[in-house]
């Protein structure tokens, strides 16, 4: 019986790990650098491997930071819903430039499509706790939601016009 031979370049190999990676969930071009690095100290993969890999991932669509910036933005309006500068935050973190953040935000927040205001967004988030809220004393109220939404990056007078019950917009 003939034995395989390990014929695969270690490019090869960490684009094998990176489609990989990227089966979970969408990654930013950050996150599979720093995925690759800690592969590389194990695996002794050296930086031309990994930035061959990255290229190729890239070619083949795998990675497109402005893609994952829009998705990660509408992901979190639907799920944990934050302000915008909580939004850029998070996304700076993950490695995503300083124009591609502005440019998906934008296009989520001014897009007929999708548009969304930051008071939905922050109405959004409050969501059954105001329900339950709501028969409390209006300063413990007020307290409550004012300090849930300003963890979650909302502005004073958002939170005011939720606390009064107003539906303006900011």
């Amino acid at each position: 019986m003939k034995q395989k031979s390990n014929t695969r370049t270690p490019a090869e190999r960490l684009i094998g790990q990176g489609i990989g990676y990227v089966s979970f969930r969408p990654r930013s071009r950050k996150e599979i650098e720093d995925y690759f690095t800690q592969k590389a100290r194990r695996f002794l993969y050296t930086p031309e491997d990994i930035s061959r890999a990255i290229d190729r991932l890239e070619e083949l669509g795998y990675i497109n930071d402005d893609a994952f910036a829009r998705l990660f933005i509408e992901s979190r309006n639907r799920s944990k819903p934050k302000s915008k500068k909580i939004l850029a935050l998070e996304l700076k973190r993950k490695g995503i430039s300083q124009e591609c953040i502005e440019l998906a935000l934008k296009d989520i927040f001014t897009s007929e499509d999708t548009q969304v205001s930051e008071y939905e967004l922050a109405r959004k988030a409050v969501g059954n706790r105001l329900n339950r809220w709501e028969k409390l004393p209006k300063l413990e109220k007020f307290s409550k939601i004012s300090g849930f939404l300003l963890r979650r990056g909302f502005s004073r007078s958002i939170i005011s016009s939720i606390v009064d019950g107003n539906s303006e917009k900011d």
